[in-house]
């Protein structure tokens, strides 16, 4: 039984299904205590000005996660500081120093109610149940 989960694992990652294994590390053990939403819209939406930004973004280990938007933001971020001193500095010095950034606004996390991981394989795929 094993061997064949093991064989699938290893076809999953060659096919690309699986893109990396990581360890889930509790940033509050690590004393990690602020998440932020943060919403940003640019100067201009034009072709360069939204690659400069992404290209920016990327490298900034703070920002978990960032996605483009539909509406009125461009982009939501979360942000992940040890306090809010250190979301007040990341803010200051690395956000606002970038010049393609009209807009940001801040979305402080009060209480995680669920944060996974976990993609909904049961619901999503094909021939998985049907949703009402």
């Amino acid at each position: 039984m094993s061997q064949s989960l093991a064989a699938q694992g290893k076809s999953l990652q060659e096919s690309g299904v699986i893109k990396g294994q990581v360890a889930l590390l509790d940033r509050q053990l690590l004393g990690m205590e602020v998440v932020v939403f943060a919403t940003v819209n640019l100067t201009q939406s034009g072709r360069q000005n939204l690659l400069a930004f992404e290209a920016d973004i990327i490298h900034h280990p703070e920002v978990l996660e960032c996605y483009t938007m539909t509406g009125i933001w461009d982009y939501v971020l979360k942000i992940v500081t040890r306090d809010v001193r250190h979301y007040e500095d990341f803010v200051r010095n690395t956000l606002n120093t970038m010049e393609m950034i009209r807009e940001l606004h801040s979305h402080i996390a009060v209480t995680e109610i669920k944060n996974t991981t976990a993609l909904p394989l049961a619901t999503q795929l094909r021939g998985g149940a049907e949703a009402d």
